[in-house]
């Protein structure tokens, strides 16, 4: 199975939502890319968004996920866009 399809394998079952509170590089996971979301008390950290996805999310942005879907809504300020996460896969 080619990265591109691994990954979307791995983003499709996931769900979350909640507002970004952070972005860092993780150095214990090979410098990738991180986002943590919290939302109700829960903490929530995403790994697998790869440039040019994590570079267009911002620190406050609401982030909402719905599983067995390869979109991601952003809602900033007053404005909402999504975001399409694949990766590329060609079966």
């Amino acid at each position: 199975m080619s990265y591109p399809c691994r990954i979307n394998k791995r983003v499709l079952p996931s769900s979350y939502s909640g507002v970004v509170t952070k972005k860092y590089k993780d150095k214990s996971d090979h410098n990738s890319p991180t986002l943590l979301l919290e939302a109700n008390s829960k903490r929530t950290r995403i790994s697998y968004l790869k440039p040019p996805f994590y570079n267009q999310i911002l620190l406050g942005d609401s982030l909402i996920k719905i599983e067995n879907t390869l979109e991601l809504t952003i809602i900033r300020n007053d404005s909402m866009f999504n975001l399409s996460l694949d990766h590329g896969c060609e079966n």
